[in-house]
């Protein structure tokens, strides 16, 4: 069989295209999940069950994708403000530590998205909701009191709140912190609890 002789010097082009093809391709097959990490797989993007454990990988390239998901303990601090029983106002940083379970990062990836949705659509707003729920029954002075009550309250409405949602809330600690009013010597109506 005769080559044409015009198409001899784009023989070696063909080649290194198709190596090149042929490595990309290569390079697309695998995935690496990292410790703390559950992968999520999609195909032409939706998402596959079960989950991808922390090692090596194969996937279909330009088919699947994987979305790592971080399953470790994360930290959230929330500064709120609330009304206790007395109507004073009452200024608080609530540390809450969190996680998503490994099993259902695909259901949390799918429903809700990646951690920051999470944080920012889900635990912020239980957050915020367990402060004010729990300050509003203790008068300012029985906050400081009753420190570990509070504390135990705000974290059991914080676990109600994010259960459907595949969180699990590992610990969460209160600190009560100075108003920004009576940082500058004014009076108030506000009791700050440090």
């Amino acid at each position: 069989m005769a080559t044409n002789p015009a198409l001899k010097p784009l023989q070696p082009v063909a080649i290194f295209l198709a190596i090149l093809f042929g490595l990309i391709l290569l390079n697309g097959s695998f995935v690496i999940i990292g410790p703390g990490q559950q992968g999520v797989l999609m195909t032409w993007g939706a998402v596959q069950k079960g989950t991808l454990p922390p090692g090596l990988h194969l996937k279909i390239p330009l088919v699947q994708t994987v979305m790592r998901i971080n399953v470790q303990v994360q930290n959230l601090n929330a500064e709120e403000s609330a009304a206790s029983l007395d109507l004073q106002n009452v200024f608080t940083t609530v540390a809450t530590n969190w996680h998503i379970l490994a099993d259902d990062a695909g259901w949390v990836y799918q429903n809700v998205g990646e951690e920051k949705a999470l944080a920012d659509r889900i635990l912020r707003p239980a957050i915020s909701n367990a402060t004010k729920a729990v300050t509003a029954h203790y008068n300012a002075e029985d906050l400081i009191v009753h420190r570990d009550a509070v504390r135990t309250a705000i974290e059991q409405h914080i676990i109600v709140a994010v259960q459907p949602f595949h969180i699990i809330v590992d610990s969460v600690n209160q600190s009560l912190r100075e108003s920004p009013r009576l940082s500058h010597g004014e009076e108030s109506g506000n009791l700050v609890l440090t």
